[in-house]
């Protein structure tokens, strides 16, 4: 369909050299440079008006009784020839370029500018929508006679009768309107695709769209929803090229098995600020190197992200400051237990886990499962079904580090090696973490860090905070360094496997248990508020022996005076007991300190090197055994209640 200009504002009057109305003069239009006949038009639908009109008798174009406008093809040039009524030329100029010639011409939409019959080469032609004016498809385009490009119905339309390709000339946004998508619950998928195969720079559309699948490749992604109209069962939407990102994009109402997949070893894939909902999963299906998934709202009912095993010897993923939110399985799943993921970092992402995990092992805000060179930091747990942060499977140089830990239904963080792994792996950090379990809580401990195989001997576990759990740090028989963490409101507060050393001192408040041996195990001193009912028990049958190397117990005794002495309960008595005491007292006005040497043989307390400096009514104190219970005794010469600090140093043994 050609476009058609008026060559005048006003409906023209032509003269004759005398100044007066061309009247029955007539004006011939030919095509520029020829003999040959083109017709002129009356108006914008193109009626034709023929190559030879007659004037009036006011010298007015007249066609069929009406008089008008010249009106021309915006793609032609002509040669006009103006004649009296006897045939004599009064004018004759040649090769008049029409208004549109060189510059920029406009169709109403892809069905006219693919009608149009003429065309010079390197004409600029403006389409003012895909289906109607407006619509945001459309745009500048250019008419390239000679191209060959394949036709997309977007940015290479084909011409139904003239050779070449109009071309996208890119000044404007290439949208999913620009191949036709009309969005709601239209289905797009045709649209989607073509515009995910061009190559030029996308942006976004005006609405919401529906599609089966939808390939995303090279070039930016922003602000467009896409809507998968899938009812389940297969891959809805695929990375599929290397150097993509996808920014400000919307997936929702997905139902098949993963939401975003990746489908072929690729590099440079980044997915920022994107929210993706539905019931499948987001994933890294492939060898992906070099992944940045940022900023992103991820509400899917099984992995909001997964790194899974098909993606062994991808390396260098950055999954950071995300809310991923997941019913079923975990948020952030790192999972190659065969090895070969690496360079992982997970930083700064809010987790949570709102539904029933389909399987026992699932339900965590972060799993990672043999990668190597894993920072797992600054994260935050709103609530996991399964542990908060799961490491397993022969991972080495792994740091979980400053994370926080809520409503933990299960372990705040769990290490183990072992499974997949066989057993290898190196020292894990678990550091700075705060983790307080939920109220329906009866898991086994805050921080599991178990080595069945000994060989993360060496793990630092430091500076953690863990409350309300069964069991505040439960470690493994490895050699570890648990130095600095707070146990708060637990049944146990270390638990310490078979043949473990435990080294560092960690602080303990309203927890029964302090220590807790499987037999032949060393624990580093303890330092508790208020006095529990074991500073160090064994599990039961087991026959090995274990050690605790002092404690500090700060807790409230109170004195009823009359020149007595209280023998002030603290805990069962060791079988055996080597080491130096202090004991403090004080309450404002009576001060009390002393300090010896105690020995334990089983059978008899020896105290000696005995220094002490007592004021007021106290006096007398030393660290006793009586009835099978250590006990502080004292004496006082009238009532008084002190806050009496016990501090040891030294071995404390259960035979």
């Amino acid at each position: 369909m050609a476009t058609y200009i008026a060559t005048t504002a006003f409906i023209p009057t032509f003269l004759d050299d005398n100044g007066d109305p061309l009247n029955g003069g007539t004006l011939e239009s030919y095509i520029a440079g020829t003999t040959a006949p083109t017709p002129t038009f009356t108006g914008e639908a193109g009626v034709s008006a023929g190559n030879i009109i007659t004037l009036n008798a006011r010298g007015e174009p007249e066609t069929s009784g009406n008089t008008h406008q010249v009106w021309i093809d915006g793609a032609i040039k002509y040669d006009f020839v103006l004649k009296t009524a006897t045939g004599d030329i009064i004018n004759s100029p040649e090769d008049v370029a029409s208004p549109l010639a060189g510059s920029v011409a406009s169709a109403l939409n892809i069905a006219a500018a693919k009608a149009l019959t003429t065309l010079p080469d390197g004409q600029a032609l403006y389409i003012r929508g895909y289906t109607t004016a407006g619509d945001g498809g459309g745009g500048m385009y250019i008419y390239d006679a000679s191209s060959a490009a394949t036709a997309n119905d977007g940015t290479v339309l084909a011409l139904d009768t003239l050779a070449g390709r109009l071309l996208h000339g890119e000044t404007t946004a290439i949208t999913v309107e620009t191949f036709g998508a009309a969005g709601g619950v239209t289905d797009d998928t045709a649209a989607i695709t073509y515009w995910q195969d061009d190559e030029g720079v996308k942006s976004g559309g005006v609405g919401s769209y529906a599609c089966t699948t939808a390939a995303f490749k090279q070039g930016i992604t922003k602000d467009v929803t896409l809507s998968s109209t899938e009812t389940g069962g297969s891959t809805a939407f695929t990375i599929n090229e290397s150097d993509v990102t996808l920014s400000n994009l919307k997936l929702t109402g997905l139902n098949s098995t993963q939401t975003l997949n990746t489908t072929t070893v690729q590099s440079d894939v980044t997915v920022e600020s994107c929210d993706i909902s539905g019931s499948g999963s987001f994933q890294i299906n492939t060898e992906v190197s070099n992944t940045r998934i940022l900023f992103n709202d991820i509400n899917v009912t099984k992995y909001s992200f997964l790194l899974n095993d098909n993606a062994a010897a991808s390396e260098d993923h950055i999954i950071a400051f995300n809310n991923l939110e997941s019913s079923v399985a975990d948020a952030i799943e790192i999972n190659n237990p065969a090895s070969g993921i690496s360079n992982v970092g997970i930083i700064g992402n809010i987790c949570s886990v709102v539904g029933v995990p389909s399987t026992s092992n699932a339900g965590f805000s972060i799993g990672v499962a043999g990668s190597d060179n894993n920072v797992v930091l600054g994260n935050m747990s709103k609530g996991a079904k399964g542990e908060a942060i799961h490491v397993e499977d022969g991972q080495f140089n792994t740091t979980v580090v400053a994370n926080v830990l809520k409503e933990c239904e299960e372990e705040g963080v769990w290490v183990s090696v072992g499974g997949a792994g066989g057993g290898t792996g190196s020292p894990v950090v678990v550091a700075h973490n705060q983790a307080k379990a939920a109220a329906a809580s009866t898991s086994g401990g805050i921080f599991m860090v178990l080595d069945g195989d000994g060989t993360l001997s060496g793990s630092p576990v430091i500076g953690n905070v863990a409350t309300d759990f069964d069991v505040g740090l439960s470690l493994g028989n490895g050699l570890i360094l648990a130095d600095g963490n707070s146990i708060v409101d637990a049944d146990t507060g270390l638990d310490i496997f078979s043949s473990g050393l435990q080294y560092g001192t960690n602080y303990f408040s309203g927890v029964d248990s302090l220590v807790r041996s499987n037999g032949n195990t060393i624990a580093d001193k303890v330092v508790t508020t208020g006095k529990p009912t074991h500073l160090l028990e064994r599990v039961a049958g087991n026959a090995q022996g274990a050690a605790l190397k002092g404690f500090t117990m700060r807790t409230t005794a109170a004195h009823s005076g009359g020149s007595a002495t209280l023998e002030f309960d603290l805990a069962p008595a060791p079988d055996r007991m080597l080491g130096r005491v202090i004991l403090m007292g004080s309450d404002g006005t009576s001060t009390l300190f002393t300090t010896h040497n105690t020995k334990y043989d089983g059978t008899t307390v020896t105290n000696t090197d005995i220094i002490k400096d007592n004021t007021g009514a106290v006096d007398a104190a030393e660290l006793k055994i009586t009835g099978g219970r250590l006990v502080f005794s004292f004496f006082s010469a009238s009532p008084v209640t002190m806050t009496i600090t016990v501090d040891f140093d030294g071995t404390y043994w259960l035979a």
